[in-house]
């Protein structure tokens, strides 16, 4: 069983190769290869709510970023799980690294300096695997260089190539507490 809480708990194992794995990137860089890295969805679901990240298989979220004006709309991220319906998490960026698992210092947020107007930026390194399905998604329209919508984000995810079982997210896991402590 392919279990990251435990992967990273045990940071000695993190250099080594690990077989059947492939990671990627999924944000906002402009697909046209130009500099525009600010719109940062695929699709409006049938939920209307903005997808920014969805992958069939197996996997993990390890990294998630946004930065975002701070007089833009605080939008709600929501995570989706393995074809369920209802998200099994939500998160708003004024809620990195207080609400649980996304707590310090595996997640948090801290207003950058910017040349024109300050950015909010949240990230989080907080492990969230999936067996067959996940989707994340904004309540609102991630687009725009200028305030109030500019903001740009990414997410960086493994993809398993083979088969084996995996416990999807849990975020009642008391493991994440373990591994804030270890990397506080």
């Amino acid at each position: 069983m392919i279990d990251e809480l435990e992967e990273l708990l045990h940071p000695e194992t993190l250099p080594l190769l690990k077989n059947g794995r492939r990671a990627h990137y999924e944000g906002s860089i402009d697909k046209l290869g130009k500099n525009a890295d600010w719109d940062w969805h695929l699709y409006l679901d049938d939920n209307q709510e903005w997808v920014l990240f969805e992958q069939y298989g197996a996997g993990c979220i390890y990294n998630f970023v946004q930065h975002r004006y701070i007089d833009s709309p605080e939008p709600t991220f929501r995570f989706y799980f393995d074809g369920e319906s209802e998200p099994r998490f939500e998160i708003k960026p004024s809620q990195f690294g207080e609400k649980y698992p996304f707590i310090e210092p595996l997640a948090g947020k801290f207003i950058g300096p910017a040349v024109q107007d300050a950015i909010r930026v949240v990230r989080s390194f907080v492990p969230m695997p999936f067996s067959t399905h996940c989707k994340v998604t904004s309540d609102i329209m991630l687009v725009g260089n200028q305030m109030p919508q500019g903001g740009w984000g990414h997410i960086i995810y493994h993809t398993y190539s083979e088969e084996r079982p995996i416990q999807s997210f849990c975020r009642d896991d008391v493991r994440y507490r373990l591994l804030a402590q270890r990397w506080s």
